[in-house]
């Protein structure tokens, strides 16, 4: 054989013995899958969540059978199964309510809202969500009462003079809307609430 041919024959050897380390690896490594019982748990598995998985504040549950708000959920329920000890409990009423607004059910945040401002009628920042509620739950008439009494009590509130800007313009009262706006930028000129309300009042007809 002249050396040529020895350098092709050596060359042929080694891509034969490459190949056959890259399939033992290859062989090695799904045998490994293969064996692993957690290889194949994640986001899209099927397996069933063990009777003992985890706390229900957890939030590395995953499958594809969970909701994306499943978290959100079962704080509220904590929180429900929490009041129906105390019922009467301030913090927890905040929160429930606050919940439900985050996740846009507004109509259920009507009553921990409700309940909190009975034990403190003097949250002014729960009162305005509770407002929020209202309208959002088609009730713009409640709303407006709610924020009234905001306005009786601090007639400088800013969240509450722009939602009364909001609400009238929202019912067709646009020179009210106009004046609860105006109001806000006089009360705080540089705020976001005025750059909010400067928009509104361009918008309004």
């Amino acid at each position: 054989m002249n050396s040529k041919q020895n350098l092709i024959a050596l060359a042929l050897g080694a891509l034969f013995l490459i190949s056959a380390i890259a399939y033992y690896f290859y062989d090695e490594s799904k045998n490994q899958k293969k064996n692993d019982p957690h290889i194949h748990l994640g986001q899209n598995s099927d397996a069933s969540m063990p009777s003992d998985a985890g706390s229900a504040t957890s939030s590395s549950v995953t499958g594809k059978t969970v909701p994306p708000n499943h978290d959100a959920l079962m704080n509220i329920q904590l929180l429900k199964d929490q009041l129906l000890k105390n019922p009467n409990d301030l913090e927890h009423l905040i929160q429930l309510g606050n919940l439900l607004y985050d996740s846009g059910d507004f109509k259920n945040a009507i009553e921990p809202y409700g309940k909190a401002l009975a034990i403190n009628s003097s949250n002014n920042d729960v009162r305005n969500d509770y407002a929020v509620c209202f309208f959002n739950s088609g009730n713009a008439e409640q709303a407006i009462k709610e924020l009234n009494t905001i306005l009786v009590s601090d007639e400088k509130n800013i969240t509450a003079t722009f939602n009364m800007g909001i609400i009238h313009s929202n019912i067709g009262k646009m020179e009210l809307a106009r004046s609860y706006f105006l109001k806000v930028i006089k009360l705080q000129p540089n705020s976001e609430f005025a750059g909010k309300a400067k928009s509104m009042l361009g918008s309004l007809k």
